[in-house]
């Protein structure tokens, strides 16, 4: 991992922390500018836009807001997104059904 990729990871990881993101259920890194996130997304509950009607507190808002904060830090060319519980499809958030 280039000292570049490094640095935005960290500023990553600082990102999801201010927008009450639970990172234990997330994994991301940098390679090359491109942000990578795999994994649940959870939103803590002290969160403003936490949703309580969402099994994992998340709501469109909170997802817009956070994508916005990952593209305004500087070095960040692209976010891909791995998510079990979330799409990211064409700048719209799709919440994914489960089967149970």
């Amino acid at each position: 991992m280039a000292v570049a990729d490094s640095m935005l990871q960290l500023k990553v990881r600082a990102t999801l922390v201010r927008n009450w993101v639970e990172t234990r259920m997330l994994n991301y890194n940098v390679i090359g500018g491109v942000v990578h996130m795999q994994g649940m997304l959870v939103i803590t509950y002290e969160h403003p836009d936490f949703d309580p009607g969402d099994e994992y507190g998340v709501s469109k808002r909170a997802l817009l807001n956070l994508e916005r904060d990952l593209r305004r830090i500087d070095g960040v060319r692209a976010i891909h997104y791995d998510l079990t519980n979330w799409v990211h499809s064409g700048g719209e958030w799709i919440k994914r059904r489960y089967i149970r």
